[in-house]
């Protein structure tokens, strides 16, 4: 089961495993991802409701279509 998490400590998160991010790009794609999901994205493979934590790096794709592997989603 996914746990909320905020924005900033899941960029911390990232960042940690993945040196080359900017944090503050990363942590502005991932508003905007949060924001799609809030607005009714959809997978675009698919058409499930987007996965806002892995959308803000993969693109617009849901939990099955990106893959993600115990990763928690963002929290409003």
């Amino acid at each position: 089961m996914m746990q909320p998490i905020t924005i900033e400590k899941y960029a911390d998160m990232v960042m940690r495993n993945n040196k080359g991010y900017n944090r503050a790009d990363l942590i502005k794609s991932l508003r905007a991802a949060l924001a799609a999901k809030q607005n009714g994205a959809k997978c675009m493979i698919c058409g499930q409701p987007i996965w806002a934590a892995g959308s803000a790096i993969t693109g617009l794709l849901c939990v099955r279509s990106g893959k993600p592997r115990h990763i928690p989603h963002l929290g409003v």
